[in-house]
């Protein structure tokens, strides 16, 4: 009763964690696997299942899924030298850190429930002190209806490693999660830096030299039902 107390406490935690934020981790649920382990192996050896076999396809499974599975959703995109074709080339630049020389997103119609993707080129001009964190933004007729909070390269090239001078291209899938009015309506993406340890954002500046509120373009449109 205790396992199963502990088991079922951890998974009703998740979906509470999930229900106020904007996303979940799965490694949540690392501390209740010891309960879930136990419980497993009663109920196979109540049911008589021989576990040598399970154990060894699970070992093999062990050793197959961080090589054939995980590495590969974690790949970090090769640095360029030069942007690629299929891009759109731009100039905006957040002060002597980083500089956005060009983007891809494919001209869009999406619904509450759909992913948009984008890919940002960013070229830094230095390394930082401490790590700034990205934002990237969908927003709809009342404000942000999707949004992306992280570092560059989901934090495998945070700003203090990057090397200056190099291009470094970073996609974000974003989830449009909020209701939008029905009808259809324009969808703007918008990107910029910011300071997470004090909340402020870095002032963008546009190719002229005057100052911006970051990338802002329109993408595409909403679709409200």
């Amino acid at each position: 009763a205790l396992l199963i107390g502990v088991a079922v406490g951890g998974l009703v935690a998740l979906v509470a964690w999930t229900l106020r934020t904007h996303g979940t981790q799965g490694r949540l649920l690392f501390p209740y696997i010891a309960a879930w382990n136990i419980l497993w192996v009663v109920g196979l050896n109540a049911l008589r299942v021989p576990l040598r076999p399970l154990m060894v396809g699970l070992a093999a499974c062990a050793v197959v899924f961080p090589l054939a599975l995980i590495a590969p959703a974690y790949a970090v995109p090769a640095p360029l030298d030069t942007l690629p074709n299929t891009a759109v080339p731009t100039s905006i630049r957040w002060g002597s850190t980083v500089e956005l020389v060009g983007y891809e997103v494919a001209e869009t119609t999406a619904r509450k429930g759909d992913f948009v993707e984008v890919t940002l080129y960013w070229r830094p001009r230095r390394p930082t002190e401490r790590p700034l964190s990205l934002y990237v933004h969908l927003v709809g007729p009342g404000g942000i209806v999707g949004q992306t909070d992280t570092y560059l390269g989901a934090g495998m090239r945070t700003t203090t490693q990057w090397q200056r001078g190099i291009i470094y291209p970073d996609t974000y899938r974003i989830r449009i999660d909020q209701p939008i009015p029905p009808g259809t309506h324009p969808l703007r993406l918008e990107a910029g830096w910011y300071r997470s340890w004090e909340q402020a954002r870095l002032t963008a500046y546009g190719s002229d030299g005057e100052v911006v509120s970051g990338l802002s373009l329109t993408i595409g449109e909403l679709v409200g039902e």
